[in-house]
């Protein structure tokens, strides 16, 4: 089987709930190591990064509106097609 981690997604710069520099640092942290281990990374967190304003809700800062699932789905559902 493969292993593909999704990496985190960020939020909105005004969030009372999280931090964009935790979960960059995060990122960081963790897709070197798994990368080394032959992870394959899907870096949702640059697709929600580039569409932000679109695909993170604005009334919590934190989630995700219904087209930034729908992207998020399309591009997990690229990456596990990828290996069938």
């Amino acid at each position: 089987p493969t292993v593909i981690f999704a990496t985190t997604t960020p939020c909105l710069p005004d969030s009372l709930r999280c931090r964009n520099a935790d979960i960059d640092r995060y990122n960081a942290a963790v897709v070197p190591r798994l990368e080394a281990l032959g992870i394959v990374i899907n870096d949702l967190h640059t697709l929600v990064a580039d569409h932000a304003a679109e695909f993170i809700r604005d009334d919590d800062k934190v989630h995700l509106t219904q087209a930034g699932i729908d992207a998020c789905a399309e591009q997990v559902a690229r990456a596990i097609r990828q290996f069938d």
